[in-house]
């Protein structure tokens, strides 16, 4: 073998040996970020329902009493309910970063320019110009709307006017 094939699988080995490492290696603030108060309600009401799975299961299946079941279930679509209702009570807060984007979308709004009209240019009834006037392709007589750019051809009719 030849130094650099040598080198080369150190190198190889040194990055394994890193990768493999470096999970023990970690700090204890990047280990795991803390669950927010919304995920340790969902957890929560997870759990309860799977405690009402497993009493309806226990009771089909004859470990439990129906009287003990009852009491059970009700207590535990007690805790579901309760559960729920702090949720329902955690959305309707508004979100603060929400509320700064919602801000700043508005401040952006009221700094826009105000976008101009563009109105429609008018080709003579008799179609000379077979031309859109937006774009420069060809258009037919009968066309309302430019095909390539999708202007609005409005006709003009030109009435003579009398002098009194």
């Amino acid at each position: 073998m030849t130094i650099g094939s040598i080198l080369l699988v150190v190198a190889l080995l040194m990055l394994v040996g890193l990768y493999l490492v470096r999970p023990f290696l970690k700090k204890e603030d990047e280990a795991e970020r803390p669950f927010t108060q919304r995920e340790r309600l969902l957890n929560e009401k997870e759990a309860i329902l799977a405690e009402i799975q497993q009493t309806d299961f226990d009771f089909e299946t004859g470990k439990i009493p129906a009287d003990a079941h009852e009491r059970e279930r009700t207590l535990l679509m007690a805790q579901a309910a309760d559960v729920l209702r702090r949720i329902d009570e955690y959305d309707a807060q508004p979100d603060p970063v929400d509320t700064e984007i919602e801000a700043a979308v508005a401040q952006m709004r009221q700094q826009e320019t105000p976008v101009t009209t563009v109105t429609p240019t008018a080709v003579p009834a008799n179609r000379q110009g077979k031309f859109c006037p937006q774009c420069g392709s060809p258009i037919d007589a009968g066309d309302k709307f430019c095909t390539s750019c999708g202007h609005k051809l409005v006709s003009t009719t030109l009435t003579p006017q009398t002098t009194s």
